[in-house]
């Protein structure tokens, strides 16, 4: 099921990623956060970079424009909640890490490689010598009358072994480093274009009564959900809560894995976990210099509507009208 909801929008991802860099939309919110001052927030996210296309535009030959060679890729911003759903900031992603070309064959790989290896691998039959009997000869060779026979253990008997059948093994193969981190990119990147990613500044709870976040997670619409925080070590409250709740799984940012982002719907991130994560899948990555981006974070509380979007919109009318 997770691979057929994949597959279903992929071209409308792949679409949205390589071309209109459509950054965050309307459903990463809660309902009641849309309002005229959040849809001009909401403009602005969307209009980041406004793709201009023209009959012309793919016989045009940009090597001398310096536009073009001085020309740095859109930096994808997420909203920031808190785990009750109220607006706390902007966060500005990598590009590399979420903003990734779908690529389902990858993610094929990763989950099966996945599986395969979690298999105990312990299936075992017993072969006729480790049956217990059959050591003498069942009647004799000659002058009976009936097929000789050795054994009433010989795989043909009843109770007798088995030919060819299943030993203790592993399953496990190798899949190369940079295969996996591929598929968590992408998997991160397909999740952020559906809208299904959100980033909360917190996901530590008071209690771990699950009634509590059962109440948050009604609210917020996340009926099937993974919630990600901490590095290796995840907040104890939030466990002990999230265990008793169906379709609620809970990870520590260093195991997060494929498999987990492709069962559950929506994609649930703490910000100290999208930080380390991104450092992590970033660390290895051969680059341009000019392509390094930081995880920043705005905070819409100190900043002020008009000096914060009163340049970025005037840029855009700019661009448009060139």
């Amino acid at each position: 099921m997770a691979f057929r909801y994949l597959v279903s929008s992929v071209r409308h991802i792949s679409r949205n990623i390589c071309q209109n860099l459509y950054l965050t939309t309307t459903k990463s919110l809660p309902s009641d956060l849309y309002h005229p001052k959040m849809n001009q927030v909401l403009t602005r996210l969307a209009s980041t970079e406004a793709v201009l296309q023209s009959p012309s535009s793919s016989n045009v030959d940009l090597s001398n424009n310096k536009d073009y060679k001085t020309y740095k890729p859109t930096t994808p911003q997420a909203w920031i909640t808190s785990l009750d759903g109220e607006l706390k900031g902007i966060a500005e992603l990598d590009r590399r890490v979420f903003t990734t070309n779908p690529r389902l064959d990858i993610l094929h790989r990763y989950v099966v490689w996945q599986l395969a290896k979690r298999r105990a691998g312990t299936a075992k039959t017993k072969n006729r010598g480790e049956v217990r009997g059959g050591g003498r000869k069942p009647w004799p060779q000659k002058q009976t009358g009936r097929a000789r026979q050795g054994s009433i253990r010989a795989p043909h008997f009843r109770g007798g072994g088995v030919t060819h059948g299943p030993r203790p093994r592993s399953y496990d193969f190798t899949l190369p480093r940079k295969v996996r981190s591929m598929a968590l990119r992408v998997a991160l990147s397909v999740k952020f274009a559906q809208g299904d990613l959100h980033i909360v500044d917190s996901l530590c709870l008071q209690d771990h009564k699950t009634q509590h976040l059962k109440d948050i997670l009604d609210k917020r619409q996340w009926y099937s959900v993974l919630l990600v925080d901490g590095d290796t070590i995840m907040d104890r409250n939030l466990q002990l809560a999230a265990r008793n709740i169906s379709k609620c799984d809970t990870l520590p940012g260093m195991a997060l894995n494929v498999h987990m982002m492709l069962k559950r719907h929506t994609l649930v991130l703490s910000l100290h976990a999208a930080k380390l994560l991104q450092e992590r899948l970033v660390k290895n990555l051969a680059e341009p210099t000019w392509d390094k981006y930081d995880f920043k974070v705005t905070s819409l509380d100190s900043t002020s509507e008009g000096s914060y979007y009163s340049t970025e919109l005037e840029d855009l009318d700019k661009l448009l009208e060139s």
